[in-house]
């Protein structure tokens, strides 16, 4: 039982610790949760889930080799999680990295409708 708690304990550390940020997306709103995005990347993120308007997902940047990689989580059209990942190619880790932080509270950086 114990060395169960601990496996899953190291995994989900292992998943987090190459992750850049994540935004929850609630009815077409995107949601700061954790990590550092750029104001420009949160907007472009922003946009494109909210047109047509996502009903509930999570959008994660991770490092892979290097460079940052999306996963999605929800139902998000193909075309959409296409869209996120053009956003998301065009800002290298590094530019990501010096990005805001999110704040505790999980408030929004910025609603678009």
């Amino acid at each position: 039982m114990v060395a169960a708690v601990l496996v899953s304990g190291l995994l989900w550390a292992a998943r987090r610790a190459n992750e850049l940020f994540a935004i929850r997306v609630e009815h077409g709103v995107a949601f700061h949760v954790r990590g550092r995005v750029p104001p420009a990347l949160f907007s472009a993120i922003a946009e494109v889930v909210s047109r047509p308007a996502i009903e509930r997902a999570t959008v994660r940047a991770v490092l892979r080799n290097r460079f940052p990689a999306l996963e999605v989580s929800g139902q998000i059209p193909d075309y959409q999680v296409q869209q996120l990942r053009n956003v998301l190619g065009q800002f290298p880790a590094a530019r990501i990295r010096m990005g805001r932080v999110a704040k505790r509270s999980n408030t929004r950086l910025r609603e678009v409708r």
